[in-house]
Formats: structure tokens, sequence, C-alpha cells
């Protein structure tokens, strides 16, 4: 059996995984979102802020993933404005340098990590096509991966990607991947993390998980 290891978002706590990752010589990606690489953080570094409910009229985080993306920019411009948050994310040296590791891909993660099923076809554009160009810029090498983030996409989303000429795009459905039949544009994966506990990340890597809680996709 095998496992493709992927991480989102290049925070800052990636460079402690290093050591791990050559230790044991596992080959993972990590989708990288160009606006927290330039900015030093991301949206809900600012969403998550105790007090930003009294600026922006949303509880929290899960509040800015329902709202149209014109409103979730302005009011994250507004967080901004107000409020300035230690760096959270990779900085550019970093990915560039990560980027050369021998087991470490570098895959697209839009421009600045919006729920794509919230935006414009053309802003979905946009953050398809920079964020693949900008990476291709920065590490002077073709980018072939993409993963959705937050995990939402719709039917815009994977025509853009497809003539972007993503050759894999990445999900947050759970489920186990089928090589014959797999969309590659919708592949499954499932959430490893502290939250889940060690049995429950266990019961996923060994597919004991997959068969209590079967998917279908």
């Amino acid at each position: 059996k095998l496992a493709v290891i992927t991480f989102d978002d290049g925070n800052i706590e990636f460079r402690d995984l290093i050591p791990v990752i050559e230790k044991y010589k596992i080959p993972v990606t990590v989708f990288v979102p160009i606006d927290p690489v330039n900015s030093g953080n991301y949206w809900w570094d600012y969403a998550g802020i105790q007090k930003q409910s009294d600026l922006t009229g949303l509880e929290n985080i899960e509040g800015f993933k329902k709202i149209p993306a014109d409103t979730f920019d302005e009011k994250i411009e507004i967080l901004k404005a107000h409020f300035n948050i230690k760096r959270t994310c990779l900085e550019l040296t970093e990915v560039k340098e990560i980027s050369r590791h021998p087991l470490i891909t570098i895959g697209s993660h839009t421009v600045t990590h919006p729920i794509l099923k919230n935006c414009t076809r053309n802003r979905q554009q946009n953050e398809l096509q920079e964020s693949k160009r900008t990476l291709e810029s920065w590490l002077e090498s073709k980018v072939h991966y993409l993963a959705y983030p937050n995990g939402d996409y719709n039917n815009d989303t994977l025509e853009i990607a497809r003539a972007e000429g993503y050759k894999l795009a990445f999900t947050t459905k759970p489920g186990i991947i089928d090589p014959l039949n797999v969309d590659r544009l919708q592949i499954p994966r499932y959430s490893v993390n502290d939250d889940g506990g060690y049995y429950e990340n266990l019961a996923k890597v060994t597919g004991i998980w997959q068969s209590v809680f079967p998917v279908s996709l």
C-alpha cells in the first residue's frame, strides 16, 4: 500500500518537520498560497483574533467562510488595518530553499486562500492562474499540483484548473484513491491532525477508519 503525504498552507511549523522527513526519507508535497508568503500571515490569523467581531460583525472563522468573496475581502482588510500580528507563514527564501529539497515538492494553493466556491469565475481564474505563474517564477520550475483552499470548489474551479494545466488537484473529501477511476482534479484526502488524536489517525493510516466509515465518491 502506498500513501501520498501532503501539507497545506506552508506555515512556519513546517520547518520542524524537515528533520523527520529526512530521517525517514518521506517524500511530501506542500501547497503554498502566495499572499501569506509576501505578507507573513493568513486571513484566518486575523479572523481568529478574539475581538475581531467588534469590527466585522462575524463571530468566528467559520462565519468568514460563508460570505461572498468581495465582502470577505473588505472585512479582512479592516482587520489588517487594525491589528499587527506575528508572522505565521514561511518566508519566500524558505519556500525557495524547501523547493530544492529532494524530498519536498511545492504545489499551488491559490493567491489569497479564498473560499473558491464563494468567488466569481474571474476571481477563481486569477487565483489559480496567478498562483501557478508566481510559484513557477519563484521556484524556476513547473508547478503541476493544486490543493483547493478549505477543500471548497465548484464546476468553474474544475474547468479552470484543467485549462491552466494542473495535472492533479486535491480536495479534503475523505476517501481511498483508486488509481484507475479517480478524477485527477478531485483527489480525496484523509486529514491526519492533532485534533484527531493518535488512535483516530492510526486508524486512518491503516485503513480501519475507512472500513468503519466508508465514503462514496
